[in-house]
């Protein structure tokens, strides 16, 4: 998950010029998947986004909204989906540490409290 490097990108490393992971990021699961009743529309944008909203030592969920622009501004959520993610060390002999996750406001909290659950 793209997600899941992006927030470990600190611990990135640059061999002969080019920049790598030392950790490999693997899907353990997909935890839920919630579709509303909104029909996608073939003619109108969509957006896929996410964001890390729980971290443990070698493990994060990750969250995503797909979302249609209904007009200029107004997005209609079409689906929401959670992934549990696992970071293992370059060789796949063990675990690797992920990032902890900084949480600075009480919505972010809260995210990471039902993430915990």
């Amino acid at each position: 998950m793209h997600i899941s490097y992006l927030h470990n990108k600190s611990q990135n490393i640059v061999v002969q010029g080019r920049t790598l992971s030392p950790i490999v990021i693997v899907t353990a699961l997909v935890d839920r998947i919630e579709i509303s009743n909104y029909k996608i529309a073939c003619d109108k944008n969509i957006k896929l986004s996410g964001y890390t909203s729980w971290v443990g030592k070698s493990s994060s969920e990750i969250t995503m909204k797909l979302e249609q622009e209904m007009s200029p501004n107004v997005w209609q959520k079409v689906l929401d989906a959670k992934f549990l993610v696992c970071a293992r060390d370059t060789n796949n002999q063990s675990s690797a540490n992920m990032n902890p996750l900084e949480i600075v406001s009480d919505e972010e909290r809260a995210i990471f409290d039902l993430g915990e659950s």
